[in-house]
């Protein structure tokens, strides 16, 4: 519960624990990303599906990633992930994007990008691996027995790239073979180790991380399943703002909105910050940033009304 009565006041605010009374108040509650709510989500975020790739992205470098959406934060999702990824793939359950036209044609054109209409996610599907502490990650098949990659039809780049991030020496060899050998012993260790044939000690964790999504057709009807290591959902963002609805000034999406280049908000002495203010930017840094505005300007807010110290906040 929220209370913002005529001044002269304090602001109220309820909890299931307690209530707290203050001169001043910042409202920093953040928003939620939206999500499909299908079977396999909640299960695989943080291991696969994300909501942010601006954050997430650069983790799937030249791997086979999707994007869901058809909005501006969609095209910008995908075209930000085809700077790194192998292919991004955009699925849009529409015939056509609703973002801009000047997002959408540089999607379009994009040679990386490929996109799939009329189409939604009913299932995100994965696989069991085990997570090494250097970062090796080995497939459990269905018989829990580790499952290894045939690391032969990798090119020799790719083949060091997999050495270089697990912290795997190789100096000197630059056989393919060699290189190969290498790399499949320590998969074969790294499963041998989490299988406890091996004496020593080792922290294994296992998880379940994306290995495809299935997609099925609005039009027709038929499913598919499509590989990928990555799903990022970009269907929108809900501001956590109910909680002062009518009480302050909103956009048509329940932002707060503030004074151009403050945190000042429609009820004097409340102010905003980060995500529940902020439908463009949404990233750790610029809400830390807002949020020392937000205590800046409440601070002298304080000052200006005649309450001095800590206490009056």
């Amino acid at each position: 519960f929220f209370s913002a009565p005529p001044p002269p006041r304090p602001f109220r605010v309820r909890t299931n624990e307690t209530e707290v009374k203050a001169n001043a108040m910042i409202v920093a509650t953040g928003a939620d990303s939206r999500w499909l709510g299908v079977p396999g989500e909640y299960e695989h975020r943080g291991g696969g599906v994300s909501s942010c790739a601006t954050c997430d992205g650069f983790l799937f470098a030249d791997q086979d990633v999707v994007v869901i959406g058809g909005g501006d934060t969609a095209m910008e999702d995908a075209l930000v992930l085809a700077r790194t990824s192998k292919t991004v793939t955009v699925i849009h359950r529409r015939d056509k994007f609703r973002a801009s036209k000047v997002l959408a044609e540089r999607v379009l054109s994009h040679e990386k990008i490929k996109v799939v209409w009329d189409t939604e996610v009913v299932e995100f599907v994965g696989k069991r691996v085990r997570v090494m502490p250097n970062g090796l990650t080995v497939e459990i098949g269905e018989d829990g027995k580790p499952v290894l990659e045939d690391f032969s039809k990798l090119r020799v780049k790719e083949v060091q790239k997999r050495l270089d991030a697990a912290g795997i020496s190789y100096a000197g060899v630059k056989d393919k073979e060699a290189l190969v050998k290498i790399l499949t012993d320590a998969y074969k260790d790294a499963a041998k180790a989490g299988s406890g044939e091996d004496d020593a000690v080792v922290t294994v964790e296992e998880k379940s991380i994306l290995s495809k999504i299935k997609l099925k057709n609005k039009k027709t009807g038929d499913e598919s399943l499509l590989a990928c290591t990555a799903a990022f959902v970009a269907i929108g963002h809900d501001p956590n703002t109910k909680f002062v609805k009518g009480q302050v000034d909103m956009d048509a999406n329940g932002y707060i909105k503030v004074l151009a280049g403050t945190t000042r908000t429609s009820v004097d002495g409340l102010f905003a910050a980060g995500d529940v203010a902020d439908h463009v930017y949404r990233q750790a840094v610029t809400s830390a940033g807002t949020g020392a505005m937000a205590a800046l300007d409440a601070e002298r807010w304080l000052s200006e009304q005649g309450h001095c110290g800590a206490a009056a906040a």
